[in-house]
């Protein structure tokens, strides 16, 4: 079975340097980046950490989007998907916290596809049952944006995203 999905602009996130946009997935209630938001909103209540996180995290959308646009130094490469993350230290972490990711999809240096994230709390994506989903889900769904990119069904406007209306997409 097939599921669709919605690619949906960020209004309050459409900057000069780059438009961000993320998905909605059939039958839910809320984008990626909106759960992304709110999921983390809650945990930070009892993790002060983590609202620290967060808001590192929305200024670095702010900073691409207004000052340096979607290059690559900007992004950590997690296999063809991107994430956007806090900046801890490389070395072994000892308590086990790696930060916030949120993972993206970078179609350009103009568009960037906000997915979803969470606390990382092991060394790699695939390790942390926190974010292996969302690194498994952004990096299918690059393939997809690629392959529609490829067959026009998606094209690229400047810094808009513009689906073709006869089109249907699917996950």
């Amino acid at each position: 079975m097939n599921l669709e999905f919605e690619i949906c602009e960020i209004p309050i996130l459409n900057f000069d340097k780059v438009h961000f946009y993320t998905i909605i997935k059939e039958g839910a209630s809320k984008s990626e980046f909106k759960d992304f938001l709110d999921r983390m909103q809650i945990l930070g209540e009892k993790d002060k950490r983590v609202l620290q996180d967060l808001e590192q995290i929305k200024s670095e959308i702010k900073a691409i989007g207004t000052k340096f646009g979607a290059t690559p130094r900007r992004f950590k490469k997690e296999k063809n998907a991107y994430a956007l993350a806090t900046h801890y230290p490389k070395r072994k972490n000892k308590v086990g916290i790696y930060g916030l990711r949120i993972y993206c999809i970078v179609v350009n240096e103009n568009i960037v596809i906000l997915m979803n994230g969470d606390d990382k709390t092991a060394k790699t994506a695939q390790d942390c049952p926190n974010v292996r989903m969302k690194f498994f889900d952004a990096n299918h769904l690059d393939n997809r944006i690629r392959e529609y990119l490829k067959n026009d069904v998606l094209k690229i406007c400047g810094t808009f995203l513009v689906m073709n209306d006869d089109e249907t997409l699917y996950w």
